[in-house]
């Protein structure tokens, strides 16, 4: 997937009374089609959609979707439908800078309201206030009339522009930081997860450049496939994060935005235990981990790979599961400590032996018991 370019986004244009009524207007009419379809709740009005993130992000998904409703309200220059949302529309506008001017306006009410919330407090009369210029006197009130502004600042304005981003405006306008954004560049437009965003928002800035040395030039890739990554990524060197790779694969970024416990856990293992871990070192928790300790290498491979087989991607669920792991995994980990196998053929049959257990296991979680 190619991550767009901040200087690449639609441009931000303020609109004419004229502009604005039509614009507005469509809007309207497209809200009121979907919602006569049932594809929007009836109660809903265009004013919700401006108060609410979430609201906003469900209208314009929908309005994806479902193109045909607004066929004969987005024309072009020559009045036939556009064909896509960066074609120019009769009003010299394209779709793709109304949905950003549709994000901007959420982003501008919701900072408004923390900005107002924030004159309320600051204007709040002290409890023990005194006359003249001591503690809550006229001086205070000087200083507490000074409004706060209440415009988006311009480097989280220049990075809003997608329906995507509109679950995340709070977390753009209240957490990100200067710092954050330097270190990120383009990259921020990478992050498409809510929660990735607020652990990255939450890491100090000199931890994410920490993160990005040890990446490289992996670093767009890493916050595109799980930009919780960082806070582990923070304390790994290149050396290490290329060896986890080599048997993570691309979930590799999984394991370090995994629990931190495991984390230390994982950094600590030589390269042929990793080796023996394969794929599932992105999906262990830390009982799993510490319930497969002390099986040999040579067996733990075959064991993990017939794992793999029989539960497929349910077993990235499964050895999260304290139940799974207390019930079942326990039991198994405890069979094969006392395996061993040193040749290819021995390991083989020690999978096929797995295979069979693990499978009897599947069947008793499916019957229930």
């Amino acid at each position: 997937m190619t991550i767009s370019q901040i200087s690449d986004l639609p441009k931000l244009i303020e609109l004419d009374d004229t502009t604005k009524d039509v614009v507005l207007g469509s809007l309207k009419l497209v809200l009121k089609r979907l919602k006569n379809k049932e594809l929007i709740a009836a109660e809903i009005e265009y004013r919700d959609l401006l108060n609410d993130p979430n609201r906003m992000h469900e209208f314009i998904a929908c309005f994806k979707k479902n193109l045909k409703v607004g066929r004969d309200l987005a024309l072009n220059q020559r009045g036939q439908p556009v064909k896509n949302f960066s074609e120019q529309l009769v009003c010299g506008m394209s779709l793709a800078q109304i949905e950003r001017l549709l994000v901007y306006t959420c982003a501008k009410k919701i900072y408004r309201k923390k900005a107002a919330e924030e004159d309320r407090q600051k204007t709040a009369k002290p409890k023990d206030a005194k006359k003249g210029w001591l503690r809550g006197g006229k001086q205070a009130g000087k200083q507490a009339a000074k409004k706060t502004t209440s415009e988006v600042p311009d480097e989280i304005k220049a990075i809003i522009a997608f329906d995507w981003q509109l679950p995340m405006l709070e977390t753009y306008v209240f957490r990100l930081r200067h710092g954050h954004l330097m270190e990120l560049g383009d990259g921020v437009l990478a992050i498409k997860s809510p929660e990735a965003l607020e652990v990255v928002a939450a890491t100090d800035p000199v931890s994410l450049k920490g993160a990005k040395q040890a990446v490289g030039e992996r670093f767009l890739e890493m916050l595109e496939a799980n930009a919780a990554a960082v806070l582990g990524l923070a304390c790994c060197d290149k050396k290490k994060l290329a060896m986890i790779s080599q048997f993570a694969g691309r979930r590799v970024w999984d394991v370090f935005a995994g629990d931190p416990e495991l984390l230390v856990e994982i950094l600590g293992c030589e390269r042929y235990i990793l080796k023996a871990l394969g794929p599932s070192v992105a999906d262990l928790g830390v009982e799993s981990f510490r319930t497969l300790e002390g099986i040999s290498e040579t067996v733990l491979e075959p064991l993990l790979e017939a794992f793999r087989e029989v539960f497929g991607e349910r077993g990235k669920v499964l050895l999260n599961d304290p139940d799974f792991v207390g019930n079942h995994l326990r039991k198994v980990a405890r069979d094969f400590r006392s395996m061993s196998a040193k040749t290819e053929g021995e390991m083989q049959s020690i999978k096929n032996s797995a295979v069979i257990v693990l499978q009897t296991i599947q069947q008793e979680i499916a019957a229930g018991r």
